[in-house]
């Protein structure tokens, strides 16, 4: 999941003609695998008995490794997080927080507490919110100030990036199914059924497309062989999300899921080497 997602960072500075910015790179990574790890490391520690997944199970059999992993990406998290600049810090503030309420329960309800992904239909529209942004404003405000974070094409490619994730993050709902349904986690998969996700994830992809379309045709960023590569990551999407089953093992999702951000980067990455 990290290096996917710093994956669709460098991208970003590819369709805005920008130098990479490594440090900030490094950060994303650094920043996502901590999360990830931090909410599987958790989660093994919580869940116990019939709720026990085959991810949970692995989290518990390589406990040691998970600690190591988080120690070392908080270490390379913060010393990233040392070389941004103030404006990418303050965008950071609310990232940190909607994340860190991701998987520890900050939200007071009654007399428990609660985390945000168990909010109804909350759990993919943080996701993507917080991908989105991490991956398109903050390389955008590496080189520029505020002035160009609500520009046209940044606008357009905020929303491009948005649908695209939402659509790709439907499946790991539909993965989790059973295990959200024993917890009455109201998600998208459980309100319209597996099918019906199904649909709507490859109607947001048309829609990424559609806007990609808009974007060529009224911003200054989407250029035909960008337009090309979007539309070849489109395609390819689809039918992975065709594909998609809860009954399908942990490597459809983790690696073709999940490889439909890699698979975008490295078609953008050749249109820009043409």
């Amino acid at each position: 999941m990290a290096f996917p997602v710093a994956c669709l960072g460098w991208e970003t500075f590819l369709l805005i003609d920008e130098n990479p910015d490594w440090n900030l790179l490094l950060f994303i990574y650094s920043s996502t695998l901590f999360l990830y790890v931090f909410h599987r490391f958790r989660g093994s520690l919580n869940v116990t008995g019939e709720n026990l997944t085959q991810r949970i199970i692995w989290a518990k059999n390589h406990n040691k490794t998970l600690r190591i992993v988080l120690i070392a990406s908080a270490l390379f998290s913060f010393y990233a997080f040392l070389g941004l600049n103030c404006r990418q810090m303050l965008l950071l503030l609310p990232m940190v927080f909607i994340a860190g309420g991701y998987t520890l329960p900050l939200i007071k309800k009654g007399n428990e507490r609660q985390r945000f992904r168990d909010i109804p239909r909350l759990k993919i529209f943080l996701i993507t919110v917080v991908v989105s942004f991490i991956t398109v404003w903050l390389p955008i405000l590496s080189d520029s100030g505020f002035d160009e974070f609500f520009s046209k094409d940044a606008m357009l490619l905020l929303a491009e990036r948005a649908l695209f994730i939402f659509a790709i993050t439907v499946p790991f709902d539909i993965r989790d199914m059973d295990f959200d349904r024993k917890f009455n986690l109201k998600t998208i998969p459980l309100l319209l059924g597996e099918k019906g996700a199904v649909r709507l994830s490859i109607i947001f992809i048309l829609c990424f497309l559609a806007l990609c379309f808009v974007h060529n045709y009224y911003g200054n960023l989407m250029e035909s062989g960008f337009l090309s590569a979007m539309t070849l990551s489109a395609i390819f999407t689809i039918i992975v999300l065709s594909f998609t089953k809860r009954q399908r093992s942990e490597y459809f999702f983790s690696l073709l899921v999940e490889g439909t951000m890699l698979v975008q980067f490295l078609l953008v990455l050749f249109a820009d080497l043409l």
